[in-house]
């Protein structure tokens, strides 16, 4: 009889299609991550502001997470399917040369007080900007009726979780 643990102890084999699986997920996040990028930015200047806060990106990730799948990201997708496709994530003979840094978050910046002055007379950027608070503020009540967007709001509380603790 057989308890499944063995197959802990081993590394995992992925087959093409779970591959394949992973290098399309990995592209949908990568172009889901840039887009909350933008949004950062587009929201942190609509504010009057020039630096974007774990808050300001926490706004972009509600914003994406209703926003992002209305979009049409095809080209764009199976751009970086192909660029993902061209690397191997083999790791057996990889030495441990590279080095993970991580980004040093600045006191100072953290605590910055830029003046924040909501002066929107572009109505585009208004509307934006109204939209982003909108989806901020309904984010606790909000139940999304996909499973993908289950799973993406269940990530971005999660970063919430770790914003708090910092």
């Amino acid at each position: 009889m057989k308890s499944g643990f063995d197959l802990v102890d081993e590394p995992a084999e992925f087959d093409e299609h779970q591959i394949e699986f992973l290098r399309k997920t990995l592209c949908i996040m990568k172009i889901l991550t840039e887009e909350a990028m933008t949004t950062a930015e587009r929201f942190v200047k609509a504010c009057g502001r020039t630096v974007i806060t774990g808050n300001d990106m926490y706004f972009a990730l509600m914003y994406e997470a209703h926003e992002f799948f209305d979009r049409d990201f095809d080209q764009r997708f199976f751009q970086e399917l192909e660029h993902e496709r061209e690397h191997t994530y083999d790791t057996e003979d990889e030495s441990g040369d590279e080095s993970t840094e991580e980004m040093e978050v600045d006191d100072e910046t953290e605590q910055l007080n830029e003046t924040y002055s909501i002066d929107l007379t572009d109505l585009t950027e208004k509307e934006f900007h109204a939209k982003v608070l909108k989806y901020s503020n309904e984010w606790r009540n909000w139940v999304p009726d996909d499973p993908v967007k289950m799973m993406l709001k269940k990530s971005i509380d999660k970063t919430q979780c770790q914003l708090d603790k910092h």
